[in-house]
């Protein structure tokens, strides 16, 4: 089980991360979940560790969990949402052996070499809608 969160602003860009770690694609910010560490909690810490972008955790909403589809070891995720006014990301100096990048993409223009995570969750977010 992991959590991913979908970082939103008021310019409707959406927040997104590479790593160095398997396909390299874009996808949404998050991680594992610690031993007894509320799935929100983890959400809320990846998405700091990853991108400096700090979020409230009574802000976030969850969106529902879905399987992940780009791994032979597949795993629960548990997306999350939340809204935030922009602000400036950047990989972590204990993430750069981590992470490749970190960029907010307009919603109507997503990179094509991103994760079925990415879109998993953005069919999630539109139902919400």
């Amino acid at each position: 089980r992991r959590v991913r969160v979908m970082v939103v602003n008021e310019r409707d860009e959406i927040l997104l991360v590479r790593s160095w770690f398997g396909h390299q694609r874009w996808s949404l910010p998050g991680g594992g979940i610690r031993r007894g560490e509320k799935p929100i909690v983890a959400a809320v810490r990846e998405t700091f560790e990853e991108t400096g972008v700090a979020l409230d955790e009574r802000r976030c909403k969850s969106l529902g969990e879905f399987e992940n589809g780009d791994s032979n070891a597949p795993f629960v995720v548990d997306c999350w949402t939340t809204t935030i006014k922009k602000q400036p990301a950047h990989i972590a100096a204990r993430h750069r052996l981590e992470m490749l990048d970190v960029a907010w993409f307009s919603l109507k223009h997503l990179p094509s070499h991103r994760s079925k995570t990415v879109d998993r969750a953005l069919k999630l977010y539109k139902k919400e809608d």
